[in-house]
């Protein structure tokens, strides 16, 4: 096991020069070692492979058009990896098959598999429309979109598990409304051709954005397919509609904090 921890130090240290000398500035790389190092402390397997993979997607901002987003096509897995553990979920471990889920976990005596897709800004911009009130909605043309990923993830999916495909953004949140609307695609979709949606059992939707300054850190809407093989447990639905990236008693110490500095301001 020390050994193991060692060999990780090493990795990290490797990726802290390589992120230095590829241009990243300080903050990301800080957000990295810190990611990594509470994965460790709790537990999380695989992270050998998963910084590996970080330092294979690196790209480099003099050659490379996919620079910083590639690096966060994998970054997104230990978020979340991170949100699970932070959420109560046992045995974690990022995995990087070629085939096969890219988390797998345990809660309350399930297996769980995830399958986990980041959408890029420059996919999600063209197909966002702002209403009034500056809440996002989904065009058609976006939920054709969502369901193209969906679609292109099913392959991924393990035969007679529990599986969760988890649509990943960093630049939009799904409204009620655009949920709604998502829900209502997807369950169309599935009810025509249940066959080929029967290894996956729920969608995550991200909601929020990330969690720093002036930004709600990330929580998710579910979509339960009741025609899969393996079906989300009511329990387990509750719990990931709950999940929030923060624990709740560090999100309740930072609003006294700031709510003490605002009186201290006002004064």
């Amino acid at each position: 096991m020390e050994n193991k921890a060692t060999e990780i130090q090493v990795k990290l240290n490797g990726l802290f020069k390589k992120m230095s000398k590829a241009g990243y500035n300080d903050y990301i790389i800080s957000q990295a070692i810190e990611l990594t190092n509470e994965l460790q402390q709790r537990g999380v397997q695989g992270l050998d492979r998963f910084v590996r993979k970080l330092s294979d997607n690196l790209g480099n901002k003099d050659n490379s058009e996919d620079f910083y987003e590639s690096y966060l096509d994998i970054r997104k897995e230990g978020r979340f990896a991170r949100i699970l553990v932070r959420n109560g979920f046992k045995k974690i471990e990022i995995e990087y098959t070629k085939k096969g889920p890219d988390v797998k976990t345990r809660y309350n005596r399930l297996t769980i598999y995830f399958e986990i897709t980041r959408k890029r800004e420059n996919e999600e911009d063209e197909a966002i429309h702002q209403s009034k009130d500056g809440v996002g909605w989904i065009s058609p043309y976006r939920l054709e979109n969502i369901l193209s990923t969906i679609q292109g993830k099913l392959k991924q999916l393990k035969d007679g598990e529990l599986n969760i495909v988890v649509i990943w953004s960093d630049t939009m949140s799904f409204g009620t409304r655009g949920f709604e609307e998502a829900v209502k695609f997807i369950q169309q979709e599935i009810d025509t051709t249940p066959e080929r949606y029967r290894k996956m059992g729920g969608i995550l939707f991200t909601t929020g954005g990330v969690s720093y300054t002036n930004r709600t850190p990330k929580q998710f809407h579910l979509f339960s397919n009741d025609k899969a093989d393996a079906r989300l447990p009511n329990r387990l639905a509750n719990k990931l509609q709950s999940m929030t990236e923060e624990e709740p008693s560090k999100l309740q110490k930072e609003y006294q904090d700031r709510a003490a500095a605002m009186r201290k301001h006002s004064h």
